[in-house]
C-alpha cells in the first residue's frame, strides 16, 4: 500500500482524470485529484478492485506464506469487485462529474466570503452614491418614519435632511390620508415591493408628481428602501403626447384607409376607419392582432416579408374581413416613434376593390372585343398614308394566315394579297375614299400565306386630321369564307334536304303554332299518325288535337317559349284509328315565322319495358326491406327465447309448488300466462325471420283447412259468413302442421278486422302452373306448380300505400292496443320459409284478398295430422348430461329434469361436458344448446359419440343458426327443443328423444 501511495502521489500531474496504480496481483487503484481554483486541495480515492479475473491459487499461497486464514481470506478477496474497463471508465466519468460540482461548490464559498468584504466596502460607496444621486431616496421603518434621505429629495421636497428625519409619510403625501398610507404600508410588508405614481406637498406647499419605487426588506425589524422620482415634467410631456395623439387620431379617424400602428408584428392602435373596413364593430378589436390576421391566407407570405424585411414600399395584397370575406387591398408603411413603444410600424391599408373592378371590367372589355372579333371573323385595321404603313387587328392577321409577332406587309405590298380581280376593285374603292372621302364595302377574295383562297367582307373609310385633311384609312374585315362555302353549299344541301326528309327514320313535321296545323311532314310521320298517305294525313290531321293530354301540349309550347326548343320529351297521342302511342318528341321553335319544327321517335315498346322494370324493381326493394327487418326481428327473438324460458320453467315448477288454494298461485298463473303470451310474440317474430324453428311432413292442404275450419269460425265470430271453397284436386304441400294454423288464424283475423259488421271470408284452394313469362314479371316466383291458398273478404280494403308496409313487423292500422302488427308479419316469414310467395289485391271500399303460393308437393301417402294428447313421461333414474352456457337456463333446466325422475349433470361449456363425459358412463342422453363458445351443438354431439357412443342426443334452442337446419326446416334424423319451453315440453322431447333413432 506504501509503494502504491507512492506512486500515485509521484503521479498526480498526469491524471487525466485520474492516477491508477496496477498492484503486481492483479488489484488495482485508483486516485483523481480535487482542485479548486487551480489549488490541490485533496484526492478521490476509488477503492481497490479487479480489472480481470483474480488469480486465486496466488493470494491462497500469499495466506499460507502470511499464515492467515486460508478461507477468510480467499473469501476477502472474492468479495473485492471486478470491474471491466468500460465500467471503469463509466465511474472515473461520474468522479471527473461529481469533482467539478465539488470543485464548483468549494469555489462558490471562497467567492461568498470574497463577496461579503466586498459588499460592505460597496455599501459605504451606494449610500455615498445615494447621497448625489437625481432621484430622490428614502430608508424608511414600516411605521413610515424617515430614517434616511439624499439631498435630491431635500431639493424635490424643499426640506432639508434634518427636517425630513423627523417626519413621516404622511406629512409629505399631498394624495393619500395617514389611514391609506398605513394600509399601502402593510400592503408593501406582505407584497415585498410595490411601484406607484403620487402627489407630494412641498415645503411652500406645491404639489408636484412623484414616482415610488419601494422594496421591502426583513432587517433591523423591517425597514423599506423607497427610490422617488419627481415627473412633474413626464405627466406634462404626456399630457402633451396625448393631446398629440388626439389630434392624430382626429386625423387618421377622418382619413379614407385604415391606419394601424403595431410592434414586432401585433396591432397597438387602429383607426376607427379600419374597423369599418374590415367589418369589425370598433377598432378596440384589431389591438394585440398579428398583422396577418386581417390578411387572407394566400396572402401571408407576402405580408410577413415585408413585416420581417421592413420595407415601406408599396404592394398590394388580399384583405380579409372579419366574416372571412376577402377583398384587394393597397398596403403601404413607414417608420415613427409612438408613445412608450419607441419606433413602431405605421401601416396604411386602401381598399381597392372599385380600382381592380375597374380594372378589371377594363381588361374584360379589351378582351370582349379581341374575342367578339375572333368569334365573328372580324379584324380592324389602320393605313397611314403618309408612310403607307398598316396596323391589323389580332384577328386580321388570322384572317391573312400571318404570324402576328411580325409586322404586316406595307400597303404596296397588298397586292400579293388578294386575286387580280378583287385587288383592282379594292385600289379602285381606296382612291376614291381618299379623294371623296365616302366609305365602301366590299367581298374580295384573299391569297393566304399558306396559299389557301378565303372571302373577306371589307368596310373602309377616311382618316382626317384637325384641317379636314384626309391623311389615312381605316376600316373593318369580316372572314366570309365559310358563308361563302354556306351559300355555294346551300344549294346542293336543299336539293338534298328534300330527299333526307322524306326517308327519314323517324317522323319529321313542321307545324303551325297557332292551331297545331300540319305544314310540312315525311312519310314516316303519316304512317306513325295511321294514315296510308302524306297528302290524306296533311288534310285530316291535326296535332293540337292528338294529343292524349289536352294540357300536355300547353306544357310543351310553355317549355319552348321559355326555352326556344325541347329535347325528347315524352308524351302519349292518339293515332286516326283512336289507339294511343308514346312518342317522344324533339323540336324547335320559331315564334316569329309562327311555326316549330322537330323530329318524334315512337317509344310505345320501350315504356312498356320501363313500367315492367320498375315494378320488378320496386318487388326487389320490397323483398330486400323486408329481409333487413328480418334479420333484426329474429335477433331480438332470440335473445328474448332465453330470459323467457327462465320465466316460464320458474312459474311452472312453482305453481306445481302451491295449492289451488294458496294466495300466491294466482299471481304465478298470470305470469306463466303473460310468458306464453310473449313466447307466441317471439315465435311469431322468428317466423318473421324465418328462424322459427319447424318440422315439416307432406299434408293435404285441404284436409288441414277443413279440420281448422271450426276454430276460424270461432275466431270470426257469427256475424261474418265463412265460406270454404276447396280444390277438387290433391293439394299436397311440404309444412310444419302447426304453420298451417297460424296462416289461417292471422288472415281471418285480419280479414275480420277489415269487416266493420256484417261480410263475408271466403277460404279456397286451387293447385296452378306458373309459367317462365308469370315468373318474370313477379320477381318471388319460379316456375313450377303451386298448391294457393286464398283468403278474400269484402271489408274496407287498403291503399297502394298501406299494401306495400303490411308485411312488416309492428306496422298496424289499427288503434293502439288493438293489434301488435305481428300478424302479417309472421304469414310472410312461414310463406317465405317454405319456398312460396304471396300476391295482395286490395282496392279501398272494395275489399282483400290474399293469395298464397305454396310449391306442390309430389311425395304419396299425404295424411292428416294426428293430434293426440299424451300423459306427462316421467323417468327412469336416466343420466342426463345438460350443456348450455346460460347458467339461468342451465340450473332451471336441472331442476325441470330432476322433478322429472331424471338424474342430472350440468357443464357451463363443451369443454366441461366432454371431461364429465369422460369420467361418467351410462350417460343416457345429451340435452345440449346449438350455439355455445368453443363449439357449437353438433360438433360436441359427434365429440360425445366418439367418447360415449351410446348416448343420444337432443338439441335445444331459441334458433338453430342453420346447425342442425336450414331456413328454420330441421334437418331429418335429429331431434329438437324449441327454447322457451316448459316442463311438459321437456318432459315430452326428453321421452321421446330416449327412445327414437337418430343421427348426430
Amino acid at each position: 500500500m506504501i509503494k502504491s501511495d507512492q506512486y500515485i502521489r509521484d503521479h498526480l500531474h498526469e491524471a487525466n482524470p485520474a492516477v491508477t496504480y496496477h498492484c503486481p496481483h492483479g488489484l488495482v487503484d485508483n486516485a483523481t485529484p480535487i482542485v479548486i481554483n487551480g489549488i490541490h486541495y485533496g484526492n478521490f480515492f476509488t477503492g481497490q478492485f479487479f480489472l480481470d479475473k483474480p488469480d486465486l491459487a496466488f493470494f491462497r499461497a500469499q495466506a499460507k506464506k502470511y499464515g492467515f486464514d486460508e478461507e477468510a481470506y480467499l473469501d476477502a478477496v472474492k468479495r473485492v469487485p471486478i470491474w471491466t474497463q468500460e465500467q471503469l471508465n463509466n465511474y472515473l466519468f461520474f468522479i471527473k462529474g461529481l469533482i467539478a460540482v465539488i470543485s464548483e461548490s468549494g469555489l462558490t464559498k471562497l467567492k461568498e466570503v470574497e463577496n461579503r468584504k466586498l459588499i460592505e466596502v460597496s455599501e459605504k460607496r451606494h449610500r455615498s452614491i445615494l447621497k448625489s444621486a437625481m432621484d430622490g431616496y428614502w430608508l424608511t421603518d414600516t411605521e413610515g418614519r424617515l430614517l434616511e434621505v439624499n439631498n435630491a429629495y431635500s431639493r424635490m421636497s424643499g426640506y432639508s435632511e434634518d427636517e425630513l428625519l423627523t417626519m413621516r409619510i404622511p406629512d409629505l403625501e399631498a394624495t393619500e390620508d395617514p389611514e391609506l398610507v398605513a394600509e399601502h404600508m402593510r400592503t408593501v410588508v406582505l407584497q415585498g415591493s410595490d411601484r406607484f405614481e403620487t402627489k407630494h406637498r412641498r415645503k411652500d406647499g406645491t404639489v408636484f408628481d412623484i414616482e415610488v419605487s419601494i422594496q421591502f426588506r426583513q432587517e433591523n425589524d423591517g425597514q423599506c428602501v423607497c427610490f422617488l422620482r419627481d415627473i412633474t415634467e413626464h405627466k406634462k410631456a404626456e399630457k402633451d403626447l396625448k393631446e398629440s395623439e388626439e389630434r392624430f387620431r382626429y386625423l387618421s379617424d377622418g382619413s379614407m384607409e385604415a391606419i394601424f400602428f403595431t410592434k414586432d408584428g401585433f396591432c397597438l392602435e387602429a383607426n376607427q376607419v379600419a374597423a369599418e373596413i374590415f367589418g369589425y364593430s370598433d377598432r378596440s378589436e384589431f389591438i394585440g392582432m398579428f398583422g396577418t390576421d386581417i390578411i387572407a391566407p394566400e396572402s401571408h407570405s407576402i405580408v410577413k416579408s415585408h413585416m420581417l424585411t421592413g420595407t415601406f414600399e408599396p404592394y398590394e395584397a388580399v384583405g380579409m374581413r372579419k366574416d372571412g370575406t376577402r377583398f384587394p387591398v393597397s398596403i403601404r408603411a413607414k417608420a415613427m416613434p409612438y408613445k412608450d413603444a419607441g419606433i413602431v410600424r405605421v401601416t396604411s391599408i386602401t381598399d381597392i376593390t372599385k380600382i381592380k373592378q375597374a380594372e378589371k371590367a377594363l381588361m374584360e372589355s379589351e378582351e370582349d372585343l379581341k374575342e367578339s372579333q375572333r368569334i365573328a371573323h372580324v379584324g380592324s385595321w389602320r393605313l397611314d398614308l403618309a408612310s403607307n404603313q398598316v396596323v391589323w387587328s389580332e384577328e386580321l392577321y388570322r384572317m391573312y394566315g400571318f404570324d402576328p409577332t411580325v409586322p404586316p406587309p406595307p400597303y404596296t405590298e397588298h397586292q400579293k394579297l388578294f386575286t387580280p380581280e378583287s385587288w383592282n376593285k379594292l385600289s379602285t374603292a381606296l382612291n376614291k375614299t381618299k379623294d371623296t372621302g365616302s366609305p365602301y364595302e366590299l367581298e374580295l377574295e384573299t391569297l393566304r400565306e399558306d396559299g389557301s383562297r378565303g372571302w373577306m367582307w371589307v368596310r373602309g373609310e377616311a382618316v382626317h386630321d384637325a384641317r379636314g385633311v384626309t391623311v389615312g384609312l381605316r376600316g373593318a374585315a369580316q372572314d366570309i369564307t365559310e358563308r361563302k362555302k354556306a351559300d355555294e353549299a346551300l344549294k346542293a344541301s336543299e336539293k338534298k334536304y328534300h330527299s333526307l326528309f322524306q326517308n327519314a327514320q323517324v317522323a319529321l313535321f313542321r307545324n303551325r303554332l297557332s292551331d297545331g296545323k300540319v305544314l310540312e311532314i315525311n312519310e314516316r310521320y303519316a304512317k306513325m299518325a295511321g294514315y296510308s298517305s302524306i297528302e290524306e294525313c296533311m288534310a285530316e290531321f291535326n296535332a293540337a288535337d292528338a294529343w292524349a293530354d289536352p294540357n300536355g301540349r300547353k306544357e310543351l309550347l310553355k317549355i319552348l317559349q321559355e326555352n326556344g326548343f325541347v329535347s325528347d320529351y315524352e308524351t302519349e297521342i292518339i293515332r286516326k284509328d283512336g289507339t294511343n302511342i308514346w312518342i317522344s318528341f324533339s323540336a324547335t321553335i320559331f315564334p316569329e315565322q309562327g311555326f316549330l319544327e322537330g323530329s318524334i321517335v315512337e317509344i310505345t315498346e320501350r315504356k312498356r319495358s320501363e313500367l315492367e322494370r320498375k315494378k320488378l324493381q320496386n318487388q326487389l326493394n320490397h323483398a330486400q326491406r323486408l329481409e333487413s327487418i328480418g334479420r333484426l326481428a329474429g335477433g331480438v327473438a332470440h335473445d328474448y327465447n332465453n330470459m323467457l324460458s327462465v320465466i316460464l320453467g320458474y312459474a311452472e315448477m312453482a305453481m306445481g309448488k302451491t295449492g289451488p288454494e294458496a294466495e300466491v298461485t294466482e299471481d304465478l298463473r298470470e305470469i306463466y300466462t303473460a310468458g306464453l303470451r310473449s313466447r307466441d310474440i317471439t315465435r311469431q317474430l322468428l317466423a318473421f325471420a324465418r328462424k322459427e324453428t319447424i318440422t315439416p311432413e307432406v299434408l293435404d292442404l285441404n284436409i288441414c283447412v277443413e279440420e281448422a275450419l271450426k276454430i276460424m269460425r270461432r275466431l270470426i265470430g257469427e256475424d261474418i259468413n265463412l265460406v270454404w271453397q276447396p280444390s277438387k284436386d290433391d293439394c299436397l304441400v311440404l309444412m310444419d302442421p302447426t304453420q298451417i294454423d297460424q296462416l289461417l288464424a292471422n288472415l281471418c283475423v285480419n280479414a275480420r278486422d277489415a269487416i266493420a259488421n256484417v261480410g263475408k271470408i271466403v277460404i279456397e284452394t286451387e293447385t296452378v302452373f306458373l309459367d317462365q313469362k308469370y315468373c318474370a314479371e313477379h320477381l318471388e316466383a319460379k316456375p313450377g306448380e303451386y298448391v294457393v291458398l286464398s283468403v278474400s273478404d269484402n271489408g274496407c280494403g287498403m291503399s297502394r300505400e298501406t299494401v306495400d308496409k303490411i308485411f312488416e313487423p309492428f306496422f298496424t292500422t289499427k288503434e293502439v292496443s288493438k293489434g301488435t302488427g305481428l300478424g302479417l308479419a309472421t304469414v310472410y316469414g312461414i310463406v317465405n320459409q317454405n319456398n312460396g310467395f304471396i300476391n295482395v289485391y286490395s282496392e279501398l271500399g272494395e275489399g282483400t284478398t290474399f293469395r298464397i303460393h305454396l310449391p306442390f308437393h309430389k311425395e304419396e301417402d299425404a295424411a292428416p295430422r294426428a293430434r293426440t294428447v299424451e300423459t306427462l313421461p316421467q323417468g327412469k333414474g336416466q343420466t342426463i348430461l345438460v350443456v348450455e352456457d346460460d347458467s339461468a337456463i342451465l340450473k332451471l333446466t336441472e331442476k325441470m329434469l330432476k322433478g322429472l325422475g331424471y338424474q342430472v349433470l350440468t357443464a357451463s361449456t363443451p369443454t366441461e361436458a366432454l371431461q364429465q363425459a369422460a369420467e361418467t358412463a351410462n350417460i343416457a342422453l345429451l340435452l345440449t344448446d346449438v350455439i355455445m363458445p368453443e363449439m357449437n351443438g353438433r360438433e360436441l354431439a359427434v365429440k360425445m359419440g366418439e367418447i360415449r357412443p351410446e348416448t343420444r342426443t337432443l338439441y335445444m334452442s331459441g334458433y338453430t343458426a342453420d346447425i342442425i337446419a336450414h331456413r328454420g326446416i330441421i334437418d331429418k334424423g335429429y331431434q329438437y327443443l324449441q327454447k322457451p319451453f316448459t316442463v311438459s315440453d321437456l318432459a315430452i322431447k326428453v321421452s321421446a328423444a330416449l327412445t327414437r333413432n337418430q343421427k348426430t
